[in-house]
């Protein structure tokens, strides 16, 4: 392929001859050429890449919710509970503390 630089319509566009056509690509065709020799790779990647996860929303909202509410409901009746220690009261006290302050957090 012979390239054609010197020509007025290759003026900020590129001349290409191939065979007996001659083609006049803008710069615009050129980026949807780059894009494309680019797009085919990363489609046979996407293809072979596992599926991703339906539970995605769940993984990332609701079992951190889950799970802190779990906390909570032990730290709270630990602490209201009158039949429970100091020790266990600084541990319900820190809990919830915690939980407080990852979700002030977010």
């Amino acid at each position: 392929m012979a390239l054609c630089k010197n020509s007025k319509a290759a003026r900020g566009r590129l001349v290409a001859r191939k065979g007996e056509g001659i083609r006049v690509r803008s710069p615009a065709q050129k980026l949807e050429a780059i894009k494309a020799r680019i797009r085919d790779p990363l489609a046979k990647l996407e293809s072979s890449s596992p599926p991703r996860r339906a539970w995605t929303r769940f993984d990332s909202v609701y079992m951190p919710a889950l799970v802190n509410l779990v906390v909570l409901f032990a730290a709270l009746y630990v602490v209201l509970a009158s039949v429970y220690g100091d020790s266990e009261q600084k541990w319900a006290y820190g809990a919830i503390g915690t939980i407080v302050g990852f979700w002030l957090r977010k």
